[in-house]
């Protein structure tokens, strides 16, 4: 199995966006080597109340994340078998890690929406992606798009709704109902992975650019996101957040100076 030691990423925002219409992270909360989560979250409105609501999602989310992380550590320290370490588990942790996360996001934001009486007018998109385990691990509530780039080519994570051929992006967000359903999906990480993540879906045509872009990175290439939104994206649209991660190489860490 590959040891993921080095993950490079960045974020992008244009500067013509609204720091108020979206908020995204990025965090190692395992604080080891190949381990990282990534979340982004978009108001659906221009409202006070979907602003909020997009605030309050990344937050309650970074929370989960953290609760599970903490939670696993405390199995581990007193003695039991942990959770994400050898335990045949059900489920990958990253796709552990994102239910956990969306559950206590939406209660939080659903919760706090009808103590506002904002019942359903407080929600937001949000989209999560964890790397643990060798396992990289993705989900969405509403809009967001995820892209792999290996070997050649480019994968999409999800079904793009850019097509018009499913709604539910625009029905299911977090906060509108007090439960949610999650579109997830998760693959092995492979050293070389470039990872590109994306506040709406892609037309067929930016897909298209993208691959062409991602084809010509080189090693040592910086600030990755920025020019990938220029070669997706026309130079007039507001971006809300565009993150890229690029898996290795192996990575030796030396823990005491010398």
């Amino acid at each position: 199995m590959t040891s993921i030691t080095r993950i490079d990423c960045d974020f992008y925002r244009s500067p013509q966006a609204s720091s108020h219409r979206s908020s995204y992270v990025a965090l190692n909360p395992d604080q080891t080597p190949g381990s990282l989560v990534v979340a982004g979250s978009s108001a659906i409105r221009e409202s006070i109340g979907s602003q909020v609501a997009c605030k309050l999602a990344l937050e309650h989310f970074v929370d989960g994340v953290l609760n599970y992380f903490e939670g696993n550590f405390a199995v581990a320290v007193n003695g039991s078998h942990s959770l994400r370490h050898g335990v045949v588990r059900e489920q990958e942790t990253s796709l552990q890690v994102l239910e956990m996360a969306f559950k206590r996001a939406n209660s939080h934001v659903f919760d706090f929406g009808h103590k506002m009486a904002a019942g359903g007018r407080m929600s937001a998109s949000l989209f999560g992606l964890v790397i643990e385990d060798n396992i990289i691990g993705a989900g969405r509530v509403g809009s967001g798009a995820a892209y792999l780039y290996r070997k050649g080519e480019l994968y999409p994570f999800f079904e793009s709704y850019a097509s018009g051929s499913n709604n539910s992006g625009e029905q299911e967000l977090v906060g509108l109902n007090p439960r949610i359903t999650v579109e997830l999906a998760s693959v092995p990480v492979e050293e070389s992975d470039l990872i590109f993540i994306f506040h709406r879906d892609l037309t067929r045509r930016e897909e298209n650019n993208l691959q062409r872009f991602a084809a010509g990175i080189m090693p040592e290439d910086k600030n990755i996101s920025e020019k990938a939104a220029r070669h997706a994206f026309s130079s007039s649209e507001e971006i809300d957040y565009l993150f890229t991660a690029r898996i290795g190489p192996e990575t030796i860490y030396l823990s005491q100076a010398v």
